[in-house]
């Protein structure tokens, strides 16, 4: 996309989430986004993060589908267990968009609308742990601007993306 793969990736996210908490206090003042310090998870719950962090239960986010032998791995429960994806019309709306038309990367070869979440990645439990205050620092550290957007778009934040999501999220 546009917004990754580049220096551009650290300002292109803050200013969607400005944007975003912007949309949401232009509805309710009072509104605002979560924020999930993962760094927290990763020291508190290790590699069992997916299943005993309380931001992935049926009260928050939805529990993970533990089922590594289904073909899809909906979310188990919670407000997001039915949420699908927005289906690309042909007047440019979304900015990017599946093979199949659903407003998503480019590079998700999902084949279904509704939202998953997998702690497996082809059939295999995902075992790695969420980046951690060690991978903060050495981005924090970086002598080079390469260096650092290495550090927080790769490692930090795009690493998150699979771990959370499995190969199909």
């Amino acid at each position: 996309t546009p917004w990754h793969d580049s220096e551009v990736f650290v300002t292109a996210h803050s200013a969607f989430n400005l944007e975003f908490e912007g949309s949401l206090r232009s509805m309710d003042e009072k509104l605002s986004a979560h924020y999930w310090e993962y760094t927290v998870d990763s020291a508190r719950y290790g590699e069992y993060w997916a299943t005993e962090s309380p931001l992935f239960s049926s009260e928050m986010f939805g529990s993970y589908d533990t089922d590594t032998t289904s073909e899809h791995a909906y979310i188990a429960d919670g407000r997001f267990s039915d949420v699908e994806m927005q289906v690309c019309g042909d007047d440019d709306t979304c900015p990017e968009h599946s093979i199949y038309g659903y407003m998503i990367d480019a590079n998700c070869y999902k084949d279904t609308r509704r939202i998953e979440r997998s702690n497996s990645v082809c059939g295999l439990p995902t075992t790695s742990k969420l980046a951690g205050c060690k991978t903060a620092e050495r981005a924090l550290n970086a002598k080079t601007l390469k260096r650092f957007w290495d550090d927080i778009e790769l490692r930090y934040h795009g690493a998150q993306h699979s771990l959370i999501g499995g190969v199909r999220g």
